[in-house]
């Protein structure tokens, strides 16, 4: 009897996380040289992990309306993210956004790097 209960629970801990969806933490950015032509006119596309509805976004980028907007397509996931003023500390505060959203990297042209790195070379 005990051997047929251990049985039961591991099989079902195994379905369970089988079935458990992880959703990613990578983000994925446009391309070196549309990034360098964002930081000059202060609008940004970046496409969140595969799963961000509207409503988390709306409720994550609350926080930061006096520095964006945001625009966000949950088909396609892309966010569109416009400065209000357009400078390194308000670029800085995307970063803190993306964190919010659960964003750990930054996927540009195939290179993965984490957030910091992202605005250091890309939006400083």
């Amino acid at each position: 009897m005990k051997s047929i209960f251990v049985l039961l629970t591991t099989l079902f801990l195994a379905g369970t996380s089988a079935l458990a969806q992880d959703r990613s933490t990578v983000a994925t950015a446009q391309s070196k040289a549309e990034l360098t032509a964002s930081k000059s006119s202060g609008k940004y596309l970046i496409t969140l992990p595969d799963g961000m509805t509207s409503e988390e976004v709306a409720e994550n980028s609350k926080f930061y309306t006096r520095i964006f907007t945001i625009s966000f397509d949950e088909k396609s996931d892309v966010a569109t993210i416009t400065m209000i003023e357009n400078s390194d500390k308000s670029r800085h505060v995307i970063v803190r956004f993306l964190t919010s959203c659960g964003v750990q990297s930054v996927l540009v042209e195939g290179r993965e790097m984490m957030l910091e790195d992202f605005f250091t070379n890309y939006m400083l």
